[in-house]
């Protein structure tokens, strides 16, 4: 739904030759919605917002993030030219095609966690205004966190089409996005709202003796006289029931400069979990059989003793290739749960020297290399064979799936 009121600014007509004067301006501020229904989550989103009518200046949104109870850094960009995303254009990782609007460090907002709009306050950036038929891109970002949630919509809506849209505004499906214009995820739904204004020249408005109290549930006839306060303390509308998030995803790297066999790594619970999937990355475009083992504790001291390791599943991967992530999921594997407090280690394995990792003196063994609000995932080790060999300080190229229990 959405909710408006306005900003009436009148003044004294002044007679005389030569005088110039200006008419009437209102300004209404309205609020649009797209979901609060989550089951995917990075670092931000990338968008594109239609203006359908003249005088629209987009003013702030409001997003939806796990965290709560602190406040958290957010970066807004504007694209320099007119144009959507379509989920092929060089813009989506080009930082130079796009503007901040933003400090450079971040606004720093209230971050209010799962099912409630995190909102980015007025004020925080100047207006951009979106002429009556341009299309204009926004990428929202967490500084230096995957913690934006988002919605997954590949069947219904793919990058590019109109989620949403009201009488003034569209707002299109995007992508998700890694930190500081990292890999891209297509048809992913930004969680939150646009809030903007709608400037109309040359028309008298009729007033009402007193102002509201607050905003209406839905439009008025007409405008009220005056303003409430901008910005509020929640945005204009309540947002859809939220759902429980289906699938978290935290993410290592994709940057790889050594390969064998596989990896085995610790994952520090900051929440009760299920880790209910993997990717990974490789060379390989075949599909090939991986096994997946767990154990409590760490690793460390148990990297050669297969006894000492629960085999959760050895299934077919599609292997994507270079590049790409290779998603390690079946019916057969079995979420793995790590409860609050505790580690588990994995141990991912081909039967062939096709895993490929990463190695730097940056990330030692045991260091946390990756986390969020639920998770840490540590550097680990290069396997050969099956538990034979140990690579020391080889970082996991892939991410993590799982649920929040």
């Amino acid at each position: 739904s959405e909710q408006k009121f306005s900003l009436v600014v009148t003044g004294c007509f002044q007679s005389g030759d030569g005088d110039e004067t200006s008419p009437p301006v209102s300004s209404e501020v309205y609020e649009l919605v797209t979901t609060y229904s989550a089951n995917r989550k990075q670092a931000g989103n990338m968008f594109a917002v239609k203006a359908k009518t003249e005088g629209v200046e987009v003013t702030s949104f409001a997003i939806h993030t796990q965290v709560s109870g602190r406040k958290v850094k957010l970066q807004i960009y504007t694209l320099n030219s007119s144009g959507g995303t379509n989920g092929n254009e060089d813009f989506l990782n080009d930082s130079t095609q796009w503007t901040m609007v933003t400090p450079s460090a971040g606004v720093e907002v209230d971050a209010m966690g799962f099912g409630s709009p995190t909102i980015i306050p007025v004020g925080s950036f100047v207006p951009v205004p979106i002429a009556k038929g341009v299309v204009q891109s926004f990428y929202i970002t967490f500084v230096d966190e995957p913690e934006m949630l988002y919605k997954a919509v590949d069947n219904d809506f793919p990058t590019g089409s109109t989620y949403v849209e009201d009488d003034n505004i569209e707002i299109t499906t995007g992508v998700g996005k890694g930190t500081n214009f990292g890999r891209n995820w297509q048809s992913r739904q930004m969680n939150g709202s646009v809030l903007y204004t709608v400037t109309t020249r040359g028309t008298t408005l009729k007033t009402t003796a007193k102002p509201s109290q607050s905003p209406t549930r839905s439009p008025t006839d007409r405008p009220t006289p005056s303003p409430t306060n901008i910005p509020t303390g929640r945005p204009i509308s309540t947002p859809s029931v939220p759902t429980l998030p289906l699938f978290m995803e935290l993410e290592t790297t994709y940057s790889a400069n050594r390969k064998q066999a596989g990896n085995m790594f610790d994952v520090f619970a900051k929440k009760t979990v299920d880790i209910s999937s993997f990717k990974i990355h490789t060379l390989l475009t075949d599909t090939l059989p991986i096994s997946i083992y767990t154990r409590d504790g760490s690793w460390e001291n148990y990297d050669k003793d297969p006894s000492q390791w629960q085999l959760v599943a050895t299934i077919n991967a599609e292997c994507k290739g270079y590049g790409e992530p290779t998603i390690v999921s079946s019916p057969l594997l079995t979420p793995t749960r790590i409860t609050k407090g505790s580690t588990k280690a994995f141990y991912l394995t081909f039967e062939v020297p096709e895993m490929l990792y990463h190695y730097s003196t940056e990330h030692v063994t045991g260091t946390v290399f990756s986390e969020d609000s639920s998770l840490q995932i540590l550097t680990g080790v290069g396997k050969a064979g099956l538990f034979g060999a140990t690579y020391p300080t080889r970082q996991m190229n892939g991410a993590l799936v799982y649920y929040v229990v």
